[in-house]
């Protein structure tokens, strides 16, 4: 089952299903992109031959996270704004619910999304050089979705410091507090990632993905209500003035940029 589209690929290794994120050097999200990560999740678990998934990315980075750009269309449009959202909370229900092992690599920066993606996913890599961050709070916006997955696996102080702060999550300190799995050199990055997702295809299916789906109701039953609360709150956020200066300060830098 192969599939290309808007910025995601889907890569057949016998029973392994490697999904590629491929917009650019820093793999920054756009609407597109953001529809298409949530479709990939629902074409996969239809395909009866995949047994689990390999997440990464080409380019230098995961992915930087949303596309400032984007952002200005999302202020400037209620309706594609409010559609983000929903397809927000798709991406998150999405991998929750997914049944198969996700083993993700991760290379430079996994920021925002893409850290909650990391978040979201089974089995962490990260190359050694790599880094996750939310800079939600930084910028005006409530950490609103895949950020309330972080106490589950760094503590609730731990989680604080980084989603309040926005700072950078190091590969080194990642592995210590059990977030990442496995740090490698970029070199070994995929390579180490895709056998290690050959082996959890190799399990007994009904065995692994019942396993998985039993630890994952964990979260949805003590983050369900705060998911919904905070996503609300991000919607609000767009309307505050610390936000709109971000824009503005954004959009006028692109302008700069482009007349030279």
């Amino acid at each position: 089952m192969a599939f290309s589209e808007d910025g995601v690929t889907i890569e057949v290794d016998g029973a392994v299903r490697i999904v590629t994120i491929c917009r650019g050097e820093r793999n920054a999200i756009d609407q597109e992109l953001h529809e298409a990560l949530v479709e990939v999740w629902k074409r996969i678990e239809s395909d009866p031959q995949a047994r689990a998934v390999l997440l990464r990315a080409d380019g230098k980075h995961f992915s930087a996270g949303g596309d400032f750009a984007w952002f200005l269309e999302l202020n400037a449009d209620d309706g594609l704004r409010e559609q983000s959202f929903v397809d927000g909370q798709r991406l998150l229900d999405a991998m929750l619910k997914f049944p198969l092992p996700v083993v993700v690599a991760v290379q430079g920066a996994a920021v925002g999304l893409g850290a909650s993606m990391v978040m979201l996913s089974d089995y962490v890599f990260m190359a050694d050089t790599a880094f996750l961050r939310d800079p939600h709070t930084s910028i005006g916006l409530t950490a609103g979705d895949g950020g309330l997955i972080w106490p589950f696996s760094t503590g609730m102080h731990i989680a604080k410091q980084y989603l309040l702060l926005g700072d950078k999550f190091t590969a080194t300190e990642a592995h210590r507090l059990g977030v990442a799995n496995t740090l490698v050199s970029g070199d070994d990055l995929r390579q180490r990632a895709l056998e290690t997702a050959h082996r959890f295809a190799a399990l007994p299916p009904q065995a692994a993905q019942t396993t998985k789906r039993a630890l994952n109701m964990l979260i949805e039953h003590n983050a369900g209500a705060a998911m919904a609360y905070a996503l609300a709150s991000e919607r609000l956020g767009y309307h505050t003035p610390e936000f709109q200066a971000k824009l503005a300060e954004f959009d006028s830098g692109s302008r700069a940029a482009a007349s030279g």
